[in-house]
């Protein structure tokens, strides 16, 4: 029997072998191959692919991009809007997505969906669906104050939802919080005095997980402080509002979370 190493070896062998065929039958072709067929500048590509409105597979090292994405009877400007939907997905997947036939699409390919208006608009409702599947949003909540998540410690609540990373930190903690994804405990919301609230995003393809956010929430008397630290705590926002006495941590949270949100929204 194969070790996992052995396994893993042999998978990426066999992937290696594919992507090779790929590029001896053109479904995959060179940088230059596309951008003289659409006649197209290097600084136009680099821009559409730093957009996401194309992408590349590498093979040996090199980049080689779909071949479809230099076929001139397919609607290009659809095409390169369903691919910066896809961006959260690796790009072997956005490729898989784009060329195989969907049960949600009636059976066909997203490729054959982008000559009909309302086939279409159905198949973007379901391609953003899918990429948000590429990417979790998860809101870590510890007792105390902590600068990093507690190894040793037991939270007082987690709760973890798919999202595409593109939507605004402080909606996807919102939707983190009141989704009918998985959180634990399922209920009742715990009540703190003082809590750390981590807000991570754990994309696909074996990223590691970010820590976008840190909230330290003080309840006392009343009233609730919090500490919002984004990022790399390059920017703190200090913010108190009155809360009622049997509060939960999750309502605390939330009434700043959606003030923050909607202060980023004007």
């Amino acid at each position: 029997m194969d070790s996992e190493d052995d396994f893993r070896r042999r998978v990426s062998r066999q992937a290696l072998t594919v992507r090779r065929n790929m590029v001896e039958s053109r479904e995959l072709v060179t940088g230059e191959d596309l951008r003289s067929r659409l006649c197209m500048s290097r600084p136009r590509l680099n821009r559409l692919l730093r957009s996401g409105s194309v992408f590349s597979i590498d093979v040996e090292g090199q980049q080689y991009f779909p071949g479809l994405l230099t076929d001139l009877d397919i609607d290009q400007k659809r095409l390169r809007s369903l691919c910066r939907l896809l961006v959260p997905a690796p790009a072997e997947c956005r490729f898989y997505y784009l060329t195989s036939r969907h049960v949600n699409l009636g059976g066909v390919t997203p490729i054959e969906t982008l000559a009909d208006d309302a086939a279409y608009q159905h198949m973007r409702r379901m391609a953003r669906a899918y990429a948000a599947t590429w990417s979790r949003t998860s809101v870590t909540i510890y007792p105390g104050r902590h600068r990093r998540p507690p190894v040793r410690l037991k939270p007082l609540m987690t709760a973890v939802t798919e999202a595409d990373p593109r939507v605004g930190l402080w909606k996807r903690v919102v939707l983190t919080l009141r989704a009918f994804g998985y959180s634990y405990p399922y209920a009742p919301d715990p009540r703190a005095a003082l809590a750390t609230v981590f807000v991570t995003r754990h994309d696909g393809g074996g990223s590691p997980p970010v820590v976008e956010a840190r909230i330290e929430v003080e309840v006392q008397g009343g009233f609730a402080h919090a500490h919002i630290f984004v990022g790399e705590e390059q920017a703190v926002d200090l913010a108190t509002n009155v809360v009622s006495a049997d509060a939960t941590i999750v309502a605390v949270v939330l009434q700043f979370v959606t003030g923050r949100q909607h202060r980023s929204q004007a």
